[in-house]
């Protein structure tokens, strides 16, 4: 994850379970072209909470050709001030237990 003015970029992996000989292995691939997605939707869900926990924007990121999810906030007019971006990815629409991350974020 790497926060920027003007936004954030959420780079994608999945985990993969694969059958191996007597066994199971997870497999972490990068979501880059969309080739490890094979036809499952993948989402970067995305709410931008201000300084008084009001909710000042609720999105989605997009997601690039090389498998970054990006989230601009540049051009949303957002008053000057203190954020909480919580962001979670979500495949194929399911939330449960989705890992979701707080990430700080400004606006001058």
């Amino acid at each position: 994850m790497e926060v920027r003015e003007g936004g954030i970029r959420i780079a994608a992996a999945i985990e993969k379970v694969e059958k191996v000989p007597r066994s199971y292995r997870i497999v972490r691939e990068a979501v880059a072209g969309g080739s490890a997605l094979e036809g499952e939707t993948l989402e970067c869900r995305y709410l931008v909470v201000d300084a008084d926990g009001a909710v000042a924007r609720a999105s989605l990121g997009r997601l690039q050709d090389d498998g970054i999810f990006r989230i601009d906030l540049g051009s949303d007019n957002l008053p000057p001030g203190q954020y909480t971006i919580l962001l979670t990815l979500a495949l194929n629409g399911n939330t449960l237990d989705s890992d979701m991350r707080a990430v700080p974020y400004e606006v001058r």
